[in-house]
């Protein structure tokens, strides 16, 4: 959770109220400093909990915001991959050209006709480069490795939502905050009574025993795609 005002984080606490104790969000800079430091309001959990799992399955309700998310997010990845191998075929060739030239100053200084100063901070100068080279190379290499591969299709998606609404029916208050956990991407605080949450697409619910079934199913890597939603404000 994060805090639009002051871009700090939103911490657990609890406090006692006149019947029961009770769980509330706190922005860290304001429990550290006080209202100097940031004046952003307390949100109890139970209540922000239930919201944000709502919030969750009208989410995957919407086939069609889901689809164009999806659809976005691969556009995105193609785009940034074609990026990657126009930086990677540079890279390479930058990469030829010192690897090339270490090897004329080796190939000079076993021929004298450099002497051991100049090679040594020569080459010593082409090393470095030659090793940020590849640590860059080794990056984009990773970077372009398919992303495309993590995305849900929209029978999981269909999946997915028919689990999350057979939770949202069936399943116990503990159990719907770690799917929502699972799922969520990240809070942002704008008001007492608005948080907007960015979540995840996932192709499964967690292999934990959070499953509403008790099946095991497999989660891929997530897709964030944004969403609003409108907690009650605590009292």
């Amino acid at each position: 959770m994060v805090c639009d005002r002051c871009k700090g984080k939103y911490v657990g606490a609890s406090a006692t109220g006149k019947r029961h104790r009770y769980r509330y969000y706190i922005c860290s800079t304001r429990q550290r400093y006080g209202l100097t430091g940031c004046d952003a309001e307390r949100i109890r959990a139970d209540e922000l909990e239930t919201a944000v799992f709502a919030a969750l399955v009208q989410l995957y309700a919407a086939p069609d915001l889901l689809a164009d998310a999806t659809t976005a997010h691969r556009k995105d990845a193609a785009a940034r991959t074609r990026q990657n191998q126009k930086e990677l075929t540079a890279l390479d060739a930058e990469l030829r050209k010192t690897e090339a030239a270490t090897q004329r100053y080796m190939l000079a200084f076993e021929n004298g006709t450099v002497t051991e100063d100049m090679f040594g901070d020569r080459v010593h100068e082409l090393g470095a480069t030659a090793r940020t080279l590849r640590a860059h190379r080794a990056e984009l290499h990773a970077a372009v490795d398919p992303a495309n591969t993590g995305i849900p299709t929209l029978a999981e998606i269909d999946v997915v939502r028919q689990q999350l609404a057979t939770a949202a029916e069936h399943a116990s208050a503990p159990v719907r905050k770690a799917l929502a956990h699972a799922f969520v991407h990240e809070l942002r605080v704008e008001a007492r009574n608005r948080v907007r949450p960015t979540y995840k697409l996932c192709r499964g619910l967690p292999a934990t025993n959070t499953d509403p079934a008790g099946r095991g199913v497999r989660t891929m890597k997530p897709v964030a795609a944004p969403t609003g939603f409108e907690p009650v404000p605590p009292p």
